[in-house]
């Protein structure tokens, strides 16, 4: 007989009576089927193993995974999802499973356009979906949108339609959904791709903005680094140039404080005609010639205090020492008397500085 004939057929195959006799023992005896059941996940896989032992090795590929997990994944992917429904006690449902759904042209059309979840209703999750679908009628196959929070129905073929009578029309069918409803899932993949770009354009501007602040930032933290830099440096500045002028002053007053002492203590100029009288020359390093009278018993000191209270250009108090040239001879022992140090009259002296 024909597919037709064979869909009218009311007594379950052999294959398909001993599928339900060996799950309804697995369900009784062993809690194997219930424990399955638990987990979506491993019921597909079971489904799977019985479907490739019952029927054919060649089919559609199964999604393995529970049936929500099978909507994200369409969604994903911009595809529609068919949600196959099926009962091992149903008559259709054997030669749909070998000769049309195993076939290479449905499996490969199929495997190409759609994501494909398949589930026996022996098991609670199916079950619960077929009834929520209202499906009551096997086998089933569902066609749905999953691009929307909401799941939407696109299609259904149950086992009266005559898509399901044969590979040709069950291709012809699906090839209309996807040719006059396709339209669905570029628009969404269009949107998805226009949110996206205008996601990327958001963290491409605001990266830029980040980036641009954090460089206005950086010569903001810079230029005020260098002011605080040159702040400090010019406090520095002023701080050790008032420092200077302290350490001056304070030379200065030390200085003027010794030349008062000295001042008070230089011996008088000797009268005319006095005896053991003396003259003696200086000569400073800016040129000038100092020449005083002095008496032989007047210490070498006061001829230097004399010399400090002229002030000559770059020598400093007690930083040189007097000397001549013929002979060459230093006179640094200021306690000594004139005389005593061998100073001559008319001696030109000279300072030499340490």
């Amino acid at each position: 007989e024909g597919p037709s004939a064979q869909f009218r057929t009311s007594q379950p195959s052999i294959p398909t009576a001993s599928f339900t006799i060996i799950t309804s023992i697995l369900s009784i005896f062993t809690g194997i089927i219930p424990s399955e059941e638990k987990d979506p996940a491993l019921s597909a896989s079971l489904f799977l193993r019985q479907f490739e032992t019952y029927y054919s090795s060649s089919h559609p590929t199964f999604f393995q995974g529970s049936y929500k997990e099978a909507t994200i994944s369409a969604r994903n992917q911009y595809k529609f999802l068919i949600a196959y429904f099926h009962s091992p006690s149903h008559p259709n449902s054997s030669f749909f499973c070998k000769s049309i759904l195993s076939t290479p042209e449905v499996s490969r059309y199929i495997d190409d356009n759609f994501i494909f979840w398949a589930g026996d209703v022996s098991f609670s999750e199916p079950s619960r979906l077929a009834y929520d679908l209202g499906i009551c009628t096997f086998p089933s196959l569902s066609i749905l949108s999953a691009l929307d929070s909401r799941l939407q129905i696109i299609d259904r073929l149950q086992s009266l339609d005559s898509p399901l009578n044969s590979k040709s029309s069950l291709l012809e069918r699906l090839m209309s959904i996807t040719e006059n409803q396709g339209s669905l899932l570029i628009a969404a993949r269009a949107a998805v791709e226009e949110r996206e770009r205008d996601r990327l354009l958001r963290e491409e501007q605001d990266l830029a903005y980040s980036e641009s602040l954090r460089e206005d930032q950086e010569r903001e933290r810079k230029e005020r680094e260098e002011r605080e830099k040159k702040m400090e440096e010019e406090e520095l500045r002023e701080k050790e140039e008032e420092r200077r002028k302290e350490e001056e002053e304070m030379r200065g007053r030390r200085r003027q404080g010794v030349l008062e002492r000295k001042k008070g203590g230089l011996p008088e100029v000797p009268g005319e005609g006095e005896v053991g009288v003396i003259a003696i020359v200086v000569g400073l390093p800016d040129g000038r010639r100092l020449s005083r009278k002095w008496r032989k018993t007047d210490k070498v000191g006061s001829v230097y205090d004399w010399v400090d209270l002229n002030e000559p250009e770059g020598v400093e108090i007690d930083r040189y020492v007097l000397v001549s040239n013929f002979p060459r001879k230093q006179f640094g022992e200021k306690n000594k008397t004139i005389e005593e140090a061998g100073i001559q009259n008319q001696s030109i002296l000279y300072i030499l500085l340490h």
